[in-house]
């Protein structure tokens, strides 16, 4: 593989340097050039292929200073773009109409998502040498930066919500029957009731009940409860049961992963257990949240002294809609954005989502609102609602923002059919999907859904149900006074059916979730 820097562009770097002007890189472009060799040495003078050998060109959509002599631009095909081939990339100025930089390669196949398919990803980078360059371009961010593993990121912040929810409920306790020792009829053996509890601020869950065998006395029981996961799968704690005949504390395993223990009962004999688990909440908490009268009641009679009734509150917002109304759509955030109906949005009040009254049906039309400030997402951001398939099989767009007509500038969020299978997809600009996953509820057209988008400026987290469910770095997001369009798509009305929706909240002051949470209920 050959790259150079051509000698156009050495001639734009030193009269942009003369004339003390920026310098401006914006485009990646690529072609197949029959006949290349990508082991020849490149001709500096070389310029851009013909049109007809040119397959596809995109914006650079990410730069970083590697010293003051070295910047690296960088460009990534997602699953989407496609499909061709290509052996030749090219980094141009369209502002100068410059080549700037050629890279030969061997021919490289881009793939594009089909049914039955998924296309592949292709990341594609120039560094470029040059004297002073950095300041010429006023590149100052490092890759460090964007091209980051963010494992250790996700550890801090899992580590600092443990330790809040410690501090704020209580260090261990457990809800109803939730790990309860019990026998069974079967001589010396027992079993921990399946159920949820909290160890050390980690939401342990049991899915089925978990059998124990027991042949001497005494013994105890403990809840081994970890924080686990990789930098390319869903972080999660993870719950193991054991018995010792001795006492047991917390500790670090071979792979550094952090274990929590809580002893939840001490078997004396075949007929003899006692219940060591703290049941319902801690009684030593001061603040606590409810969703609901019974979360409340039950918060108050366990010893707190405030309780924080969160579905009472409009969340934090720059739009809030909670479509109880049965005869308008009514945005109660203190902006109060005013709606168009385009074609037969409504209300429906019989088909209720989990947070009860009504919810916006729209199967028949949408809603678009003109731009404000504060709907356009800068560094910090969150979207999310309850969200229902209405059909499978099509594309359906819950929130976009941008110029009508134009593909490039705007965001969007939907679960885009692809001819086999749903993608929950977020694109900040270009079409690019910063988000591109297989939605896990494809085929439900029965149940809603809650599905929340956060970024706090750097990365992009997507939450399903409470639970993370993707994250990726966040490219460029469009800013434009392009309108919003709920259960829309800005760019057309083709293949943009839309489903049904509850409690939309849109927030560009930072985002409304950082960690797992649960959705809000009635």
């Amino acid at each position: 593989m050959a790259q150079v820097i051509t000698l156009a562009g050495e001639r734009l770097f030193a009269l942009k340097a003369q004339n003390n002007e920026a310098l401006d890189i914006d485009t990646f472009i690529f072609a197949k050039v029959p006949g290349q060799d990508s082991n020849t040495p490149i001709d500096r003078n070389e310029g851009l292929p013909p049109p007809n050998q040119i397959v596809h060109d995109q914006a650079v959509q990410q730069v970083g200073m590697i010293n003051e002599n070295v910047v690296v631009y960088s460009s990534v095909l997602d699953s989407l773009t496609g499909p061709f081939e290509f052996n030749w990339v090219g980094l141009y100025s369209s502002t100068n109409q410059t080549l700037v930089a050629i890279s030969h390669i061997p021919t490289a196949t881009k793939t594009v998502t089909v049914p039955g398919a998924a296309g592949n990803l292709l990341n594609r980078n120039f560094a470029i040498e040059y004297s002073g360059i950095a300041e010429l371009s006023g590149i100052t961010v490092t890759p460090e930066t964007w091209q980051l593993d963010q494992t250790a990121r996700l550890n801090g912040m899992g580590e600092l919500t443990r330790q809040l929810a410690a501090d704020m409920n209580g260090r261990d306790w457990f809800i109803d029957e939730g790990f309860k020792v019990m026998p069974r009829p079967a001589l010396n053996t027992f079993k921990v009731t399946a159920g949820a509890g909290y160890v050390s601020g980690l939401r342990a869950t049991l899915d089925a009940d978990e059998v124990i065998i027991v042949s001497q006395y005494p013994k105890f029981v403990y809840v081994d409860t970890s924080f686990y996961g990789t930098a390319n799968a869903t972080w999660k704690p993870k719950v193991m049961i054991t018995v010792s005949s001795s006492q047991l504390d917390n500790y670090i395993d071979t792979n550094g992963v952090n274990h929590y223990l809580c002893k939840v009962a001490a078997i004396n004999g075949a007929d003899s257990i006692e219940d060591l688990r703290k049941s319902g909440y801690s009684s030593n908490f001061v603040l606590t949240e409810a969703n609901n009268d019974d979360e409340e009641t039950a918060a108050f009679a366990a010893g707190a002294l405030a309780v924080v009734r969160i579905d009472l509150i409009a969340p934090r917002s720059s739009l809030y809609m909670d479509f109880k109304s049965p005869f308008a759509f009514i945005d109660k955030s203190e902006f109060y954005h005013q709606f168009n109906k385009i074609h037969a949005p409504t209300i429906d009040t019989v088909g209720a989502s989990p947070m009860g009254m009504g919810v916006a049906d729209l199967t028949a039309g949408y809603l678009k609102t003109p731009d404000s400030p504060e709907l356009q997402l800068t560094s910090g951001w969150g979207i999310e609602c309850y969200f229902k398939l209405s059909a499978t099989q099509k594309s359906h767009f819950i929130v976009s923002k941008g110029l009508a007509g134009n593909l490039k500038e705007g965001w969007y969020l939907a679960l885009v059919w692809t001819g086999a299978s749903y993608l929950l997809f977020f694109t900040g600009k270009d079409n690019v999907g910063i988000i591109s996953q297989p939605y896990p509820h494809a085929a439900d057209i029965e149940n809603y859904h809650h599905i929340s988008i956060n970024s706090d400026g750097v990365t992009v987290k997507a939450y399903i149900d409470g639970v993370l469910f993707n994250y990726s770095p966040q490219t460029a997001m469009t800013n434009n006074d392009g309108d919003l369009y709920i259960g829309g798509w800005h760019y057309t009305e083709l293949n943009a059916t839309s489903g049904f929706m509850d409690q939309l909240v849109i927030s560009n002051d930072g985002p409304l979730r950082n960690a797992d949470f649960y959705p809000p209920i009635r």
